[in-house]
């Protein structure tokens, strides 16, 4: 395997770069490279289109420099491309729709630049996708319904931009998810339903949006749910009984309008969680 790695690993933990400048056009001569690792440096400018030339290439790893510009819509060419890892830039404009061409792509890391628009629709269409990270960016509009048709998809990390509208329903679909992060939109309407039936999640962080209604009944399905974010929402309602069959090491549900049952089996259960911090019982 060729591969073209420009920073230095000092210990297992921390890598240690030093390269500043902007990234060459002339890399996409090299047509055997199959992984470029330019992680962690001083990297500047605009990511060069002709990247694109690099047809072998599976990992790209251009994450945590100082790269500023939009995306190159020419990187639908890398279609042995399985890791795509852009975060912790300064990249801007919005999102192309061309990389919902890579159809081996597993993993893709937008997340920590200035990206903004819409999310793809065309995204959904990246079969293999086992993460998909785009938190902390400025994107807006509603999440796409066409992501419930990533079924490998294991984490999905939407936080922290200016989404609006509903939680599709769709998300559902998304048997594989582990991770569910929405925090920090402008979400509105109800928890839908169907995230009841996201068997394998771990980890749902809802909170700081502008949700309203009860928790659906059917999250009480959610049994390998081991952290749970509501806070700072406008959910009303109880807490279902049934989530005292969770085994949360984590569960913020303060400043809604939700409320404990008040009984000792759901005060236990609140008691035993790790880190908790809630509201008040409900009235009698």
């Amino acid at each position: 395997m060729l591969s073209l790695c420009l920073n230095r690993r000092r210990d297992g933990h921390t890598w240690v770069g030093g390269l500043t400048g902007s990234i060459p056009a002339e890399l996409g001569e090299l047509g055997r490279l199959e992984v470029l690792n330019l992680y962690y440096n001083q990297l500047a400018g605009s990511m060069p289109p002709e990247l694109a030339g690099l047809q072998s290439l599976q990992v790209m790893d251009l994450g945590v420099n100082l790269l500023a510009g939009p995306i190159p819509p020419e990187l639908e060419d890398l279609q042995e491309l399985r890791l795509l890892r852009l975060h912790g830039n300064r990249l801007t404009d919005s999102i192309p729709a061309e990389l919902a061409d890579l159809q081996n792509l597993q993993v893709l890391y937008l997340n920590a630049n200035q990206l903004t628009g819409s999310i793809p629709a065309e995204l959904g269409d990246l079969q293999e996708l086992q993460v998909l990270w785009l938190w902390e960016n400025r994107l807006t509009g509603s999440i796409p319904v066409e992501l419930g048709d990533l079924r490998e998809l294991r984490d999905l990390d939407l936080s922290s931009n200016r989404l609006n509208g509903s939680i599709p329903m769709e998300l559902g679909d998304l048997r594989e998810l582990r991770v569910l992060n929405l925090r920090a939109n402008q979400l509105t309407g109800s928890i839908p339903a169907e995230l009841g039936m996201l068997q394998h999640l771990a980890y749902l962080r809802l909170a700081d949006n502008a949700l309203a209604g009860e928790i659906p009944a059917e999250l009480e399905n959610l049994t390998s749910l081991s952290q749970l974010w509501l806070h700072d929402t406008g959910l009303t309602g109880t807490i279902p009984d049934g989530f005292v069959d969770f085994r949360l090491r984590l569960f913020h549900w303060q400043d809604t309008g939700l409320c404990a049952p008040d009984t000792d089996t759901f005060r236990d259960w609140l008691a035993s969680i790790e880190d908790h911090i809630g509201g008040e019982n409900c009235p009698g």
